[in-house]
């Protein structure tokens, strides 16, 4: 025999039992979507870490303010070598194989995933402006302005082209070298330091970004271009106002960070494809984490905004970052003022 259930009390347990199955089947898509990342590790190393760490392979490779280089796991931030330097570094970059370290004493090193010292170059007594690098060659801005072209296999300089005054960005790749300079133009290079071609001078150009078949190029008057990386031409121009403090493709759009505390979509013939505003101002360039860009903010929030525009998450990472943020292998590596190094991993 059927018990009698009064309706008033179905009707509650009806409500209660979809609240059940929300939690249930929901439950997890909900705390995925508002905590898409947790804390690996953090450790500490020492002094306040201004350098962006880079990665080297499983390597994580981070140069403190007291002139020591350290290679850590990049899995759970294990110290594997610790290196002093004779100067504070400067720049880092990377390789598939080696880490090159600029100095304030004009020096370049490269080491390779064990922290042994393959081979150093001194190029001149003032600390070294620019470097970037990749398996075919080292690209190099010294004290001077002068920039270099160095062998990644043995450190020895390949070309030299005297600079005054110095450039502005580099960027480097397998095929080609771009450079921007104070009076606008920007140069392409093949690998051997000859130019391929040279826009006309204008405001000064820094940032160079290649995507595809583009280059974007941020200038001082608050405008950025795109252009052809065939020929230089210009295939796009906009006025944004603000000085751009760094940029990434993601998706099919180039996201920049304004000085202004506005995060720019630009698409194709450099138009906006929609603006947002900052809850508080970026403190340095963000990184690509999946199919959003991470930007750290002065008031220790890191935000990650999507191609669309959509902000997707907020996290409080538990110290002030104060170096560009480094994502690879699924991870987001960030350090602080407090002189620590940590990881966030997507769940």
């Amino acid at each position: 025999m059927t018990p009698f259930v009064p309706e008033r009390t179905s009707r509650r347990g009806r409500w209660w039992l979809a609240v059940a199955l929300l939690l249930v089947f929901g439950g997890r898509t909900w705390w995925r979507e508002r905590q898409p990342v947790a804390a690996a590790w953090w450790v500490a190393v020492g002094d306040a870490v201004r350098l962006t760490p880079v990665l080297l392979g499983d390597r994580l490779v981070v140069a403190p303010d007291d002139r020591h280089l350290l290679g850590l796991t990049a899995a759970d931030g294990r110290l594997l070598w610790d290196i002093l330097l004779s100067a504070p570094a400067v720049a880092l970059a990377t390789s598939s194989q080696t880490a090159f370290v600029a100095t304030a004493e004009g020096r370049v090193l490269a080491l390779d995933c064990r922290g042994e010292l393959r081979w150093r170059q001194q190029l001149d007594r003032r600390a070294v402006r620019q470097l970037a690098a990749t398996d075919r060659l080292v690209a190099v801005v010294d004290g001077a302005g002068a920039l270099w072209g160095i062998d990644p296999a043995n450190g020895l300089p390949r070309w030299r082209r005297p600079a005054d005054p110095p450039p502005c960005g580099l960027w480097l790749d397998r095929q080609q070298l771009l450079v921007t300079w104070p009076d606008g133009r920007v140069v392409r290079h093949n690998l051997d330091g000859l130019p391929r071609w040279a826009t006309q001078p204008t405001a000064a150009a820094r940032l160079p970004l290649v995507v595809g078949d583009s280059v974007w190029v941020a200038r001082d008057d608050g405008r950025v271009n795109q252009l052809a990386l065939a020929n230089g031409a210009v295939r796009g121009e906009r006025l944004l106002g603000a000085g751009v403090t760094a940029w990434a493709p993601l998706g099919q759009r180039v996201l920049a960070l304004l000085t202004d505390g506005r995060v720019v979509a630009l698409a194709s013939g450099a138009t906006a494809a929609w603006e947002l505003r900052l809850p508080a101002p970026g403190c340095g360039p963000g990184a690509v984490l999946g199919d959003t860009m991470v930007i750290a903010c002065t008031d220790g929030q890191l935000r990650a905004v999507d191609a669309a525009g959509v902000w997707r998450w907020r996290l409080s990472p538990g110290a002030t970052v104060t170096a560009g943020l480094m994502a690879g292998d699924g991870a987001l590596f960030l350090a602080s003022w407090a002189g620590e190094v940590g990881a966030l991993r997507v769940r």
